[in-house]
């Protein structure tokens, strides 16, 4: 899993003034289309930046989905049913 699989990223700037800059940096490592996002500026101690994300696991290509034309990257898969005869 990488920060592709990404569906919701909290980021938490020491300096708002990083926020550009932050930006080019963060769109080479999540890619489109862009999971939903929170940026504030926070009182960090002995860092500048916190990222948190929450990713989604996808089923391997050619595995079988129930997605709509091909959005897998965006489909959620429910749990499978762990009951017994």
């Amino acid at each position: 899993m990488s920060l592709t699989d990404a569906v919701r990223v909290g980021v938490f700037l020491k300096n708002p003034a990083d926020a550009k800059e932050f930006d080019a940096i963060y769109a080479e490592y999540v890619g489109d289309p862009l999971p939903v996002r929170t940026l504030t500026q926070s009182s960090l101690v002995g860092f500048d930046i916190e990222v948190d994300a929450v990713l989604i696991a996808r089923r391997p290509q050619g595995a079988g989905t129930n997605c709509p034309g091909g959005q897998e990257r965006r489909c959620y898969y429910p749990a499978q049913s762990r009951s017994t005869p």
